[in-house]
């Protein structure tokens, strides 16, 4: 599959302090860790760039390296996690060029599918996000507009709220049955819920 003229930003640079883990290193499968099971999923929807933002406690350099390798993704290290969500992806958002398009994509929800990917695209909007939604419920990830990447670049409050922030553009919903766009995994029990089968076979 070719490169789109679309990027995915994956945000992975906070603290993971109630769960006491890194959350890109949790296992989504016995061999695949989140933040490689999100690079690998955005490489195949035929990403131009990928753009993981993580903690800079967190940064293990052999590990990333060699998905670098593997795959077309840049990693920004997040020297300042205390500045919340919003400076992450102002740090990601930075690293863009041309791209009309970009997915933000939390850590924390692992779940993203092509099927998704490729439902959000069809949705797209210049000006506005396209979103997943489950019952009413908005999910993971969005799909922006270069209007909205032109926005945050140029926003200068770091801790403002992302939710907050989009309520001034165009919201797009898709419906989905997909139940699991609306996860969060931000506690070990949130990630035994979701992993048993993971966390059995990783002992």
């Amino acid at each position: 599959m070719g490169k789109k003229n679309i990027s995915a930003i994956i945000l992975a640079g906070g603290d993971s302090e109630r769960l006491s883990f890194p959350k890109p290193f949790l296992l989504f499968s016995p061999r695949i860790t989140f933040i490689e099971k999100l690079i690998r999923i955005y490489s195949k929807f035929g990403c131009r760039k990928i753009i993981a933002v993580v903690n800079k406690k967190y940064f293990v350099e052999n590990y990333l390296s060699e998905i670098t390798s593997n795959f077309n993704v840049t990693f920004v290290i997040n020297k300042h996690p205390e500045s919340g969500k919003f400076y992450s992806l102002k740090l990601g958002i930075s690293k863009l060029t041309s791209e009309k398009y970009c997915f933000i994509q939390n850590i924390d929800n692992p779940f993203t599918n092509l099927s998704l990917l490729n439902r959000l695209n069809k949705v797209k909007s210049p000006k506005g996000y396209a979103t997943p939604v489950f019952k009413g419920k908005g999910g993971h990830p969005i799909l922006i507009g270069g209007g909205i990447i032109h926005g945050i670049k140029n926003e200068l409050p770091n801790d403002i709220n992302l939710r907050v922030f989009l309520n001034k553009y165009q919201r797009i919903e898709t419906p989905t049955n997909y139940e699991k766009i609306t996860a969060n995994i931000n506690t070990l029990n949130d990630y035994r819920k979701y992993f048993y089968n993971a966390v059995k076979q990783s002992r």
